[in-house]
């Protein structure tokens, strides 16, 4: 599946201070591990998780997140971006952290930017 969103050219426009309580699925704390390479992108993402409920752990390639990973056992979701740097991609990331911990859920992302003919 893929989804086409429009890019965005400039600073992310502020959003109006809101307070929102929202608890995560079935009202848990579940911790989600948030890889990427862009440290911009890993701030937003780790953001718009927290807001929604979720404690957020980081890593900036696959190494990194493997070192987490076996820190802390608590990780439900490994969320991570499929071009890493530093010789292991997210399928390759994936693939061993399941290997390490078969429980784990899986979300891949990208910001990869196809520029081709038409869709």
């Amino acid at each position: 599946m893929k989804i086409y969103l429009p890019r965005l050219h400039g600073d992310i426009p502020p959003e109006p201070a809101v307070e929102r309580r929202v608890a995560a699925p079935g009202g848990r704390r579940e911790k989600v591990l948030a890889v990427e390479d862009d440290d911009g992108m890993r701030r937003h993402s780790i953001e718009m998780l927290s807001e929604i409920g979720y404690t957020v752990l980081e890593a900036a390639n696959g190494s990194q997140a493997l070192d987490v990973i076996e820190a802390d056992p608590e990780i439900a979701v490994l969320f991570t971006d499929v071009g890493l740097p530093g010789g292991m991609n997210g399928r390759q990331l994936a693939d061993e952290a399941c290997r390490r911990r078969p429980q784990l859920l899986v979300l891949y992302t990208t910001g990869y930017v196809w520029i081709g003919g038409g869709i």
